[in-house]
């Protein structure tokens, strides 16, 4: 996937940076970052977008809940059209309050596997493997 063309873009995640462009992969980890960071329906443009996981983590965290989690972030992802597919495992950690998704990819050429952790105020996304 070195070679892919997945656009160029502002770098942004919890601010815009100005002048710093990204492409390739980290370009689609940025985007899976503001997907879990953006309350669905706070795009003006598309009142589908997003799945903050801050927001799912502020009410109580029931099997349901958790059991539904997957679908809703898999249909988020897909949204973006660099992502064909998404498979999404969600965990919860009762002792932490951490909630981790973890992620693969299907992308134009390849698969692209990731880890997002979730807790009060934090949100990562990690590249495990392109």
């Amino acid at each position: 996937m070195a070679g892919t063309d997945f656009g160029t873009c502002m770098s942004c995640t919890d601010d815009l940076r100005l002048g710093r462009r990204v492409s390739g992969e980290e370009a689609v980890l940025e985007q899976v970052y503001r997907i879990f960071d953006t309350p669905r329906g706070a795009l003006i443009t598309d009142s589908e977008w997003g799945c903050s996981l801050e927001d799912w983590l502020s009410d109580d965290v029931s099997p349901a809940r958790l059991a539904a989690l997957p679908s809703q972030a898999r249909a988020a992802l897909k949204r973006d059209e660099r992502i064909r597919d998404a498979r999404v495992v969600a965990q919860w950690n009762a002792t932490d309050s951490e909630l981790s998704l973890d992620l693969t990819l299907t992308l134009s050429d390849g698969t692209m596997r990731l880890v997002v952790l979730a807790s009060s105020g934090t949100l990562t996304v990690e590249l495990l493997n392109s």
